[in-house]
């Protein structure tokens, strides 16, 4: 067995640095890949993690060409990675909503809320030259995250602004340019500097002109501006300031509107507050305190049918409780005034020659969230380490995706207990939370688990998980309400004041919260030596059941407005990786599969209910550096059966030979483009060819 010193120590973690004493471990080793901060509150090695996870640094960005946050989820063979008009889906494949079953951090603070319905990944504050790491967590993780993280978590951890410099980068990339600039102010750290207070701040910028796939007509910009201050107070505290505005401009493309792609626009406005304290050699507490303010519009022009905007139409939907699909059902209806007011109009209609109008309408998604919690983790002695950490989140959005203004509160307690024992080289962990949303009780997930070396390079670990997820508000109560601007003129006057929306007057309060439990057990071999790198080579394989049930069936749309909880379904599978290096090359090799039991459930298209459904991944990544040279290759492809077919090959070059400067030449080749996704005839250009800039001044 092998015997060293615990890595719960906090004074281990916190004082690793001989420069100033109050420096995390992190920032003294940035790109150490061995040390993981979101599988757990309390820092680990990653072998030692009890929950399985996948890590990407950013020198594997660097090394394996990474220029987007499609191509760096590729890497991850568990994910499922399709393309929508603006962006990426990254999913698990367990239902239609998959993005609200994942919770994505940006340094440790939730990128997204519960009255949102997608993460659209462009849209985030960041790109992927900013980002240090990326920790994918492969486990249901509600104790520790609470309840969007319902099948995984992604942590995206940034570089703070010393980590960048004075930096320029830029990139051509087939359909799209990427501009990304960053200034350094000061300099943390500094030997020759007596005072107690230090900092280090950088300004950037972040601009993306892309011209979409070229069959979907989905062109986009984003442009991000970010402030970011890192500051030293005293030897035992941290300040970190963050203040960003992103603002985002969309044709966005959606099978909805039969090919008539509204126009989106949206601003963001966000604060970061990041405090650390080393109270004491053997404790730490963190506050966090975020706040963001969306407001997002959509505007489009379509062509309509009169009916569904008259009042007479709405009132007679509402007193029978008719959708979209019922007006033909309306003659055998009971005579009513309200009915004949409604023929009236339905006769005019059908004497004009049931002629359909153009309209200018506008949907509005206004949203606020602000976030408080903190960690505070304590080492009770060298084999003992307790956490507890508490956080509160309130959202409030005015949206035409909801009956009315509304807002929602979600309070959670989580607290971990970690033995690590020297002599038998084991660790046991238990994780319990405590939440609630407003309209729901409390709900208590939690995690056991253990890691045991059973010798100096083999270790097992294995662990059970439950999870939830709370029904979103939308879910809840959607309506999908869609304000007319104004309308060709026409005998009905339809105009301002009028909205699309009488069937989707949704009341899903019934909704429970989904669950699940998850069983998993993994076998990891670290083979230190072939090489004279950080990560030699490190080989994992994971077996895991997990068993869902009350997921919610469907989602709410155009002809739709009833969801129910009737979903259930098992889903097993085994996962394994090798990472690491030999000589001068690095490789990241992984693959997946997964069989579903009622996996047809998420589409109503398909056929094959009640049969089982296999899910096939597989991804490769090699870099083979030659002093100032890079070539690399990465190679993807998942399957699922009359679902999903694709495959990606990529190939590369980099020379660092310039002073000062890096240049990038890259290839992704899409070889089956017609089956690239399942629910979008929306597939890529065949062959993308990417040109990247890097400039340190």
């Amino acid at each position: 067995m092998k015997h060293i010193q615990s890595v719960y120590s906090l004074p281990a973690l916190l004082l690793s640095t001989s420069t100033v004493c109050a420096s995390t471990y992190f920032d003294s080793n940035p790109y150490d890949i061995k040390k993981v901060y979101t599988s757990s509150k309390i820092t680990v090695e990653s072998n030692e993690s009890i929950v399985p996870l996948t890590v990407i640094t950013d020198q594997d960005i660097e090394r394996f060409g990474i220029q987007s946050f499609e191509q760096l989820f590729l890497l991850i063979p568990q994910l499922n990675v399709a393309f929508d008009g603006t962006g990426i889906d990254v999913s698990n494949n367990i239902s239609t909503l998959e993005p609200l079953r994942m919770q994505v951090l940006i340094d440790g603070v939730v990128a997204y809320g519960t009255g949102v319905l997608e993460m659209h990944w462009e849209k985030l504050p960041i790109s992927v030259s900013q980002i240090q790491r990326v920790e994918v967590v492969h486990s249901p993780s509600s104790s520790v995250y609470g309840s969007n993280a319902f099948e995984n978590v992604i942590n995206i951890i940034t570089k703070k602004p010393q980590s960048i410099g004075d930096q320029f980068r830029y990139i051509e990339r087939g359909f799209e340019r990427r501009l990304f600039g960053h200034l350094l102010i000061n300099n943390l750290y500094n030997e020759d500097d007596a005072s107690n207070f230090h900092h280090n701040t950088g300004l950037s910028i972040d601009y993306v002109d892309s011209d979409g796939y070229d069959h979907l007509s989905s062109p986009w910009d984003k442009l991000s501006l970010k402030a970011r201050s890192v500051m030293m107070i005293g030897d035992h505290q941290t300040l970190d300031l963050t203040l960003a505005y992103t603002e985002m401009n969309t044709k966005h493309w959606d099978s909805s509107w039969e090919g008539q792609a509204p126009n989106n626009s949206s601003e963001d406005w966000a604060f970061r507050l990041n405090y650390e304290n080393q109270i004491s050699e053997r404790s730490l507490i963190k506050i966090i305190t975020s706040a963001d303010v969306q407001k997002e519009s959509m505007k489009m022009n379509a062509y309509f049918n009169p009916l569904l905007f008259l009042d007479e139409t709405r009132v007679v939907a509402e007193k029978y409780g008719l959708g979209i699909d019922d007006i033909g059902d309306i003659a055998s209806l009971p005579v009513t005034p309200e009915l004949i007011a409604f023929a009236q109009q339905y006769a005019l209609w059908l004497g004009l020659g049931s002629p359909v109008y153009n309209m200018d309408a506008a949907l509005k998604n206004n949203t606020e969230r602000y976030y408080t919690g903190f960690d505070y983790l304590y080492n009770i002695s060298d084999q003992l380490t307790f956490s507890i950490s508490s956080n509160a989140r309130y959202e409030n959005y005015d949206t035409d995706f909801a009956k009315e203004k509304d807002s929602v509160y979600q309070l959670n307690h989580a607290t971990e207990l970690a033995y690590h024992s020297l002599d038998h080289d084991l660790i046991i962990q238990a994780a319990v939370m405590a939440e609630r949303i407003k309209d729901y009780d409390y709900e208590a997930p939690y995690r056991l688990g253990f890691n045991a070396g059973l010798t100096s390079s083999v270790r097992v670990r294995g662990s059970y998980d439950t999870s939830y997820r709370w029904p979103s508000p939308y879910e809840r109560l959607g309506l999908l309400n869609i304000p007319i601007v104004s309308a060709e003129d026409n005998p009905f006057n339809i105009g301002g004041g009028s909205s699309f929306a009488f069937y989707q007057q949704a009341d899903n309060t019934h909704l429970k919260p989904e669950s699940v439990s998850s069983t998993k057990i993994g076998l990891i071999v670290d083979t230190p030596g072939w090489g004279r790198g950080y990560s030699d080579s490190v080989f994992e394989i994971t077996a895991y059941h997990n068993d869902y049930d009350d997921l919610i069936l469907g989602t709410i749309n155009l002809g739709n407005s009833y969801l129910s909880n009737d979903g259930s379904m098992y889903r097993i599978g085994l996962d394994t990786s090798l990472i690491g290096e030999y000589e001068n090359l690095f490789y990241r090799l992984g693959a997946s599969w997964a069989q579903d039991s009622n996996h047809a459930f998420t589409s109503d298209i398909q056929d094959n209910f009640e049969e089982n459904v296999e899910n096939y991944g597989v991804s490769s990544a090699l870099a083979y550096v030659i002093n100032d040279v890079t070539l690399r290759g990465k190679y993807f492809w998942r399957y699922i059966p009359d679902q999903a077919n694709r495959t990606m090959y990529g190939t590369g070059v980099s020379y660092k030979g310039i002073q000062d400067a890096e240049l990038s030449l890259d290839a992704q080749y899409i070889t089956n483009s017609k089956n690239w996704s399942a629910s979008f005839d929306n597939r890529p250009d065949e062959l993308i060819i990417s040109a990247e800039l890097v400039f340190d001044f």
